[in-house]
């Protein structure tokens, strides 16, 4: 119950006859709960208008009748069913003081949640008014027993049981009605739902609306349901995003019909729109690793109107040029697995050494479940490595094999879980020697919220590498392991980070070990600044140990972020600077976080 407090009318007189607009401020005391008093003042027409003062006292005292009803509409719904409001009007000098006192009282708990269906004489040959429990488990709905009432997590958890009874087999239940039973001597709340289920729902025939160039065939071989099978939520969310990710389509939409048939099969419907197939990229760049450079990218997504891909790439700059033509049919010989075959050129002429590479592989990537993949295949390239430590020539034939485990949801910007990978890559070097070496690389990295709403994430990670076979003078320069890059040891002279010969040329090394730590914090919603901290060893063993030499490295990023991810500048110093080597810092830029 709202109570006024009495305003005499000669404490007014002078305002309300006055010619310009009131200047006023609005108080709320007695809330002790913060987001409930943030709540109150977003929902306050006094407070939001306050920039708009009205003309008078009588429009001033309209509009705080008018507020106090929403104010209170707040309060109930975060609980406080027995809270008042007395609003209060005083002078300090030229200003109108409003002061809402608050009494919240005690704040109500959920006692009990109960849904009941109707059993009807087709299903259990019962009088159909006869109720039998639904057991739902409170927390899938979002709400706990003895926990603060709130109105919208109650609403929430109707739109949450409708959901789980979908994805039981009953898209077209339906609440029929909500009762709330306000208990004040107790202060809970007994809330109980009454629940049509309707029937169990099979999926049935499916039509598509939007198919343009994809073939019905493609889109086929995305639909993870069967025809007869139990309706389920989740076969439809992996549906959808399986389409998604063919990434031929921009938006995606599965629905339902309203009835099933005699069969009881619901007909299903998938409406699409297709995005544009082709696309073509220029771009100009520039690194203190590669000097100026540019780069092109051409693709078209739907050869054969079934998805299959074919791109070509090329990049020049200072440091180097390369160019790869790639083919990728989707879905070969079973769903989730890729045929992709590669060709590539690259000219690379750094500090350690300056390489030709031309190369092939032909390789499958399959997804084993959601979070797993794995990729093998056979590849066969020509290495000419000059102007280093241990030049030759290499003629090798590799089978590549990959293996990646992640719950990473957002690739160019990770706010939690992990990713791990393991790579393995025996070679034989057909080329005079004839030599086999094993080389191996496992990479863990994580993502820890410290914070919450993402404000302060500490991202780790961590490469080992190691290469069992000859010594580095049999193995191509390429092969091995060099630190000093945009993601690790940074600040170091590009891939320099090796054991040296006696003229200070970089070998390369058979074993590394290199460890990322950045705390990634938020400082608004478009600016972000990242402090890191990287070390590494590499050596001429397989296996890197504690006593040989480690560098360390250190900086800062910004980042800036946009829709499709943040941009990022980092600027790395190198601890352990070698004076005639390094230079005092080093520039990187990139779209996304560093790993």
């Amino acid at each position: 119950m709202v109570r006024r407090v009495v305003v005499f009318f000669f404490l007014f007189f002078s305002l309300a006859s006055s010619a310009y607009a009131l200047n006023y401020d609005v108080r709320i005391m007695g809330v002790k709960d913060l987001s409930v008093f943030k709540e109150l003042k977003n929902s306050s027409d006094l407070v939001g208008m306050k920039k708009k003062p009205p003309p008078s006292i009588n429009a001033l005292r309209y509009r705080m009748d008018r507020d106090l009803p929403q104010l209170m509409k707040v309060l109930h719904a975060n609980g406080y069913y027995d809270a008042t409001i007395t609003p209060s009007v005083t002078t300090e000098g030229d200003t109108v003081i409003i002061t809402l006192f608050v009494e919240t009282g005690q704040r109500y708990t959920i006692g009990s949640y109960a849904i009941f269906t109707t059993l009807g004489k087709e299903e259990m040959g019962k009088a159909p008014e006869e109720k039998k429990e639904v057991a739902i488990p409170l927390k899938q709905l979002g709400l706990h027993l003895q926990e603060g009432a709130d109105e919208r997590k109650i609403l929430q958890a109707r739109l949450l049981l409708l959901t789980h009874l979908a994805e039981k087999g009953y898209p077209l239940a339906t609440i029929e009605n909500q009762e709330v039973i306000a208990d004040g001597s107790e202060k809970e709340l007994h809330i109980t739902l009454m629940v049509q289920l309707g029937p169990l729902c099979h999926f049935g025939s499916l039509s598509t609306t939007g198919l343009i160039d994809v073939s019905p065939r493609f889109l086929e071989g995305k639909i993870v349901w069967k025809r007869g099978e139990n309706y389920s939520t989740t076969l439809i969310e992996e549906t959808q995003q399986k389409i998604l990710e063919s990434d031929l389509f921009s938006s995606v939409m599965i629905t339902h019909a309203d009835a099933v048939s005699d069969n009881q099969e619901l007909p299903m419907k998938v409406h699409l729109t297709e995005s544009k197939h082709k696309s073509l990229s220029l771009g100009l760049s520039y690194a203190t690793v590669d000097g100026m450079g540019c780069n092109f990218a051409w693709s078209h997504r739907n050869l054969r109107h079934m998805g299959e891909q074919l791109s070509l790439e090329g990049s020049l700059s200072q440091k180097g040029h390369s160019g790869l033509i790639l083919f990728r049919k989707p879905d070969f010989l079973k769903t989730d697995q890729d045929f992709i075959a590669r060709f590539y050129a690259e000219r690379e002429d750094i500090f350690p050494y300056l390489a030709f590479t031309y190369g092939s592989s032909l390789a499958l990537d399959r997804k084993i479940k959601k979070r797993r993949e794995f990729s093998f295949g056979i590849a066969e390239e020509y290495i000419d490595v000059t102007h280093s430590a241990n030049d030759g020539k290499y003629l090798l034939v590799a089978l590549p094999l990959m293996l990646k485990i992640s719950n990473n949801l957002n690739l160019l910007n990770p706010l939690s879980g992990y990713q791990i990978s393991y790579r393995i890559t025996p070679s034989f070097n057909l080329h005079r020697h004839h030599n086999f070496f094993f080389k191996e690389v496992l990479t863990i990295e994580t993502y820890a919220p410290i914070v919450k709403e993402d404000k302060f994430i500490l991202a780790l990670r961590t490469e080992l590498g190691s290469i069992i076979g000859p010594s580095v003078f049999f193995i191509p320069m390429t092969k091995l392991f060099l630190g000093g890059s945009y993601i690790n040891l940074r600040g170091y002279k590009y891939r320099t980070v090796s054991p040296r010969n006696m003229d200070g040329k970089p070998v390369g090394g058979r074993g590394a070990i290199f460890i990322n730590i950045e705390p990634r914090l938020r400082i608004t919603s478009m600016i972000g600044i990242v402090p890191f901290f990287d070390l590494g060893c590499v050596t001429d063993r397989p296996y890197p140990t504690p006593e040989k030499k480690w560098y360390k490295s250190t900086g800062i990023g910004l980042r800036y972020f946009t829709f499709f991810g943040p941009l990022s500048i980092d600027i790395g110093f190198p601890l352990n600077r070698r004076s005639q080597l390094d230079p005092r810092y080093q520039l990187y830029a990139s779209v996304g976080q560093t790993f």
